[in-house]
């Protein structure tokens, strides 16, 4: 779809769907389109991505692709935001997104947290946060930022390192300690786990594209937390101690006991600390294949429930 306007375009309501969109909105004129499935901004009849001498605001109901630039000349907080469902995913290289009179948001669901932005960069990234939840209006961060759903656990200690370095909660180095939510229900299809967090055999919540506000769940104490969306994957490196806090995803709730997702006991090297709400261990050298965790909890009103890690070597 190619827009050429000489004021605003806004075509935010209705179910909208095209695969390709670009806009020429000038001497004056904001761009605000929804589209209810994927969509690229890329050329068409020879125009190329979005330029517009006001706003530009686009949401879709699943992936957002940048084959072509967005400029957007507004002043102000809300000049240019992209939102995606899913994959936000850029292409067009670091100068992709241009607001000189403000700045520009990217929202999207990036469990993950894989790197698609093709070299741009970002004044601030704040994770586990839905549209819904923090829209543009409300972001009280500065600058250029990238907003999404993953979460990311720093370690709740200083680990000691080999050669006798410690490694605070917050320093890279040699620590790999990072849980990030698994959005993609696809993701772990193949693997046959569990996506839901249980009560009993009752979902809480079958959530398509990322963690939401638990809503009904009150009385379980959980009222004002964020479900995990399930299984959680777990990033970890052979040889390294790690302690991965886990009790900030069941607030309201404790942790109980974990096994294998079999059932069967779990490895040595691996303990569920039930008192501090940590999974902790040291990964021995030499094993390659990691594995799934089911981590059994109760919640505040007596009720149980269970969620799924799933631990993966990453190289040092």
């Amino acid at each position: 779809m190619r827009v050429n306007a000489a004021g605003n375009v806004d075509m935010t309501t209705g179910s909208n769907h095209v695969d390709t969109i670009a806009a020429a909105v000038t001497p004056s004129g904001d761009f605000r389109y929804r589209d209810t499935g994927s969509v690229t901004i890329g050329t068409v009849g020879g125009v190329n991505g979005i330029d517009t001498a006001g706003a530009v605001w686009v949401r879709t109901g699943a992936n957002l692709t940048l084959a072509q630039g967005v400029t957007a000349n507004a002043v102000g907080d809300q000049a240019l935001v992209l939102a995606a469902t899913r994959h936000f995913t850029n292409q067009d290289g670091a100068a992709a997104l241009t607001a000189p009179n403000g700045r520009w948001l990217v929202y999207d669901d990036n469990p993950l947290l894989t790197d698609r932005f093709d070299g741009m960069s970002f004044d601030f990234r704040r994770l586990r946060t839905l549209y819904d939840n923090y829209p543009p209006g409300s972001v009280a961060e500065r600058g250029n930022g990238y907003i999404t759903t993953a979460v990311l656990l720093d370690p709740d200690q200083a680990v000691r390192q080999p050669g006798g370095a410690t490694v605070g909660a917050r320093a890279p180095a040699n620590t790999t300690l990072a849980t990030a939510l698994v959005a993609e229900q696809s993701a772990m299809a193949a693997d046959g786990v569990v996506s839901a967090l249980l009560v009993g055999n009752d979902p809480l919540a079958n959530l398509a594209f990322g963690p939401a506000p638990l809503s009904g769940m009150e009385g379980a104490g959980m009222g004002a937390a964020l479900l995990p969306v399930l299984p959680l994957r777990v990033a970890l490196s052979p040889g390294e101690r790690f302690s991965v806090s886990l009790s900030d995803l069941i607030t309201g709730g404790r942790l109980t006991s974990s096994t294998l997702v079999d059932g069967s006991p779990m490895p040595p090297w691996l303990l569920l600390d039930t008192t501090i709400g940590a999974l902790l261990g040291v990964i021995p050298e030499g094993v390659d294949s990691l594995p799934t965790i089911r981590v059994s909890v109760q919640m505040r009103d007596g009720s149980r429930g269970f969620f799924i890690l799933n631990l993966n070597r990453v190289s040092k």
